[in-house]
Formats: structure tokens, sequence, C-alpha cells
């Protein structure tokens, strides 16, 4: 979000996971997912701490001591990512650029969407998996990113976290596609795992090798890359042939 409204060269420090743009990892490095270095203030000196969803213990207490230092944002839905970047931007003096990041990211979906209404009636139903131990469904903003490419999300609906669920859930909604979305696994994720899972092949999806897996940063970060993610979740629709089944090209675009 910083970098695409303009923000980039005020960065002094990001995770170890930020790495979109290219730039960004280049950038000197805070710590990780549950660790930062304890002299953050000292070693990078910032005027402002940009935190999302989890704050590591460390900082959460320096953001009980120093609130002023810190924009937090923690969006559920597409509308919470657009208000996040719009405090983002305020809170780095970019207002407009953030407006104007907001409005592009509406009209990309809004072009996602009427594609593949032009080129498909049908809704698709689909399962759309986070995390494989146990198998956790995608929540928050990616039903409704399924949505706009003109699928039915299964288990969680918007806006609800990513969460664990009753496998007999699943086989009652019984979906057409299962997309594996894994965090932090990028697209590296062998299908075969889910056929081995006990129970699993008695869904039609896995039965008929209807399994895709897209690079889960697409879809997992909230911010102007997920307008990428839908593309991604498109071509999955796209590229199935007239019996639903996953083509050869998609499985070359999607399989690992």
């Amino acid at each position: 979000i910083l970098y695409a409204i303009g923000a980039g060269d005020d960065i002094v420090g990001v995770t170890a996971f930020c790495d979109e743009p290219y730039d960004a990892q280049r950038k000197p490095k805070v710590g990780g997912w549950t660790e930062v270095y304890s002299d953050l203030l000292e070693r990078f000196q910032p005027d402002l701490i940009v935190t999302s969803m989890y704050l590591p213990p460390q900082v959460r207490e320096l953001k009980e001591q120093r609130p002023e230092l810190f924009c937090h944002v923690e969006p559920h839905t597409l509308e919470d990512v657009y208000a996040s970047i719009e405090t983002i931007g305020a809170r780095v003096s970019r207002n407009e650029e953030a407006t104007a990041l907001i409005r592009r990211m509406r009209s990309e979906f809004d072009a996602v969407r009427q594609m593949v209404a032009a080129r498909r009636r049908r809704t698709t139903r689909i399962y759309i998996e986070e995390w494989s131990s146990p198998p956790m469904a995608s929540g928050n903003w990616v039903s409704e990113i399924a949505a706009i490419v003109g699928m039915e999300q299964a288990i969680v609906r918007a806006g609800e976290w990513s969460r664990a669920f009753a496998f007999e859930d699943l086989v009652r909604f019984d979906p057409d596609c299962i997309v594996l979305s894994i965090c932090g696994a990028r697209d590296r994720v062998p299908t075969q795992q889910v056929a081995s899972r006990l129970g699993w092949g008695e869904l039609r999806a896995v039965r008929d090798d209807r399994i895709a897996v897209i690079d889960d940063s697409l879809l997992n970060r909230p911010g102007p890359r997920l307008v990428d993610g839908a593309r991604a979740l498109a071509a999955v629709v796209e590229q199935m042939d007239p019996r639903g089944t996953l083509s050869a090209a998609s499985s070359n675009l999607f399989r690992r």
C-alpha cells in the first residue's frame, strides 16, 4: 500500500515477509511475524509504524507506551481494505494518491467481474483453503473476491475469520473446484495432499481432479494486489473446459 501511494522512499524498515514490490526486499529488516528487534526505535528512528492484524508482544507493548507512533489497520472485508488504504494515506499525507488507488482497484475489480460475466453464466462453487493443518477455509475478503469472479465460496462468509470447519459441511456443499492458497507457501503446494486426506476422496472436486493452486500472496494480503488475486481466480474459472474440469493449460499454470 505504501509503495502504491508513492511513499516507498519514506520506508526505513520492513518485516522479513515484505517482498512486494521488489524494492521492498532491499529495505532493512525489523524482524518477522512474532519477533522484532527490541531496539526498534533506536535502530530505525521511525516517525510512524504501520501495523496490521497481529502484533508481536514487543510491538504491542510499544504501542501502549507510544500510541501516537502507530497507524494500525485490521481489515476483514474489501470495504475495510479500502478504508485501511485511506487511513494509511492520511497518515503519510498521500490522501489523493490513496483515493486514486481505491478508485483504480474498484475499477479493475469491475473489469474482472464483467469479463467473467460475459464468458460464463454458471456460478461455480469453490472451496478456497488458506491453511492445511488443520484445513482452514479462507475468510475475510476472499469470499467477496470469489463472488467477483462468479464463484460461491464454501464454509465462511465475507468478513469472517479464516477457520477450521466440520468436514460434513464441505461434503454437503460439494464444491465444483478446490483452490489452495496456503499462507506463506506461495504456489509451492502439491495438490496430492488434498486427495490423500482421509475421506476427501468422496468430494466431487477431488474425484474429478479439479484442484488448483494460486500464489497465496495474491489473496491473503489486504492491499492492491488483491486485484491480481481476482484475476488468478478468474483464470481458474476461464480455463475449465465445458465439462467443468480443469484444462491442461490450467494445470500447467496452477498445479505444482
